[in-house]
């Protein structure tokens, strides 16, 4: 049989529940913790309406449009959120435009200056960004502000702000406002530019890379034989030089690890199919220490001995572009260090080797191939040195390039 229990009267169950829990809540029991979340939850939701509040009461004192009040209203919850606010993040919205982004601005601007305690610390990339539309936009941008900001170390963001890029001509701004980063004293004959872009240059007498960045591009294009294409390369160019140095270039880097190393690292990014690549490469590098003649490729592929010739010569004409040649600066340079410092009576072998222990290759180049390829590829001061006849009597030297 089941024990009976006996039921306690109501007020001698109250009377036990009040010894075991203490009356006043803040004396609280050992081990028992209080659920705050409820009371938090409710403070901020009261802190909310709060500042919601004061957002629609300096908003509505302000009397601005319809849509700004309703672009104000619907997007933002508080004044601290309406400060932070830029002009980027203004045209970014829904339904505004930049005449309602400027009225925008200057009320963000006010409540900036009444509540200092209300401006954030943008960061640099905001600061520039927010310069930059404000610019593109016709805001009115004081010269110190801009100039401030071209003193700092370059940025992708810093040289949106270069006329340039910006295609707008800043007159009072010159070559010596801008941070050293941005190189404007270097000529422009190290840069990586096609043929046609560095003579366009020449013939309006650019000579530094500062006169290019003060520019706007626009202006540029009306030069003839400067085509979108140069335009393209020339601004990709001037990017990757002030952000990535003066030894940046396009693709890979040259793999100086060994002759043929270099030879294919140089021809792989030559604007060829992969067959005449091939072909190029075939001709330069010997195979089993004897090298390949036009008829031995035209032979395998099936080709006609001046298709091959044709091929090569177009192939050697792209690496003579300045795009190309320049990446070979470091080899040439040594090699002609190594030429005039034994004279002109060192032959080939002497060259590839001494080339070969100045680059610690394993293996010196093969004396012939390196014949052939400085008299393809070579500055026309080396050749003379070497007694190499050019291969074309229309061959561009590169001693202008280097």
């Amino acid at each position: 049989m089941k024990a009976r229990t006996e039921r306690l009267p109501a007020n001698s169950r109250i009377s036990q529940q009040s010894q075991e829990r203490p009356l006043n809540p803040d004396l609280e029991a050992p081990g028992d913790v209080p659920d705050t979340s409820a009371a938090h939850a409710q403070n901020d939701a009261g802190n909310k309406n709060i500042e919601r509040h004061e957002l629609l009461k300096y908003v509505l004192k302000a009397h601005l449009t319809v849509r700004a009040e309703n672009l104000i209203l619907g997007n933002v919850t508080s004044l601290r959120e309406l400060a932070s606010l830029d002009f980027r993040s203004l045209l970014a919205l829904r339904n505004c435009g930049w005449k309602t982004a400027r009225e925008i601005m200057t009320l963000i601007e006010n409540l900036r200056e009444s509540n200092p305690s209300l401006m954030p610390i943008p960061t640099k990339q905001e600061i520039l960004s927010d310069l930059r539309a404000r610019i593109h936009h016709k805001e009115s941008i004081s010269r110190e502000t801009l100039k401030s900001a071209l003193v700092l170390q370059p940025s992708k963001e810093s040289l949106s702000l270069l006329p340039f890029f910006l295609d707008k001509r800043l007159p009072f701004l010159s070559e010596d406002d801008l941070h050293p980063g941005f190189k404007a004293n270097a000529l422009v004959a190290c840069l990586f530019i096609s043929v046609r872009s560095g003579n366009v240059l020449r013939q309006i007498g650019y000579e530094r890379l500062g006169q290019i960045l003060l520019t706007p591009h626009s202006e540029f294009l009306k030069q003839c034989n400067f085509e979108r294409s140069s335009l393209r390369q020339l601004y990709d160019v001037v990017q990757d030089f002030v952000l990535n140095g003066p030894d940046s270039s396009y693709g890979s880097q040259v793999d100086y690890s060994s002759f043929s190393g270099m030879v294919r690292s140089l021809v792989t990014e030559v604007k060829l199919n992969k067959r005449d690549q091939e072909m190029i490469l075939m001709w330069l590098l010997p195979e089993e220490n004897n090298l390949v003649t036009h008829q031995m490729i035209a032979d395998r592929h099936s080709l006609s001995r001046t298709r091959i010739e044709q091929i090569i010569y177009k192939g050697f004409r792209m690496l003579r572009l300045p795009t190309h040649a320049k990446r070979l600066r470091s080899f040439w340079n040594k090699a002609a260090e190594i030429v005039r410092s034994k004279g002109s009576t060192i032959t080939l072998g002497e060259l590839a080797k001494a080339i070969a222990d100045e680059f610690q290759w394993d293996t010196s180049p093969h004396p012939a191939s390196l014949k052939r390829f400085i008299s393809k590829c070579g500055p026309e001061e080396l050749m003379e040195r070497l007694g190499i006849p050019k291969s074309n009597a229309n061959q561009t030297p590169l001693i202008s390039y280097l």
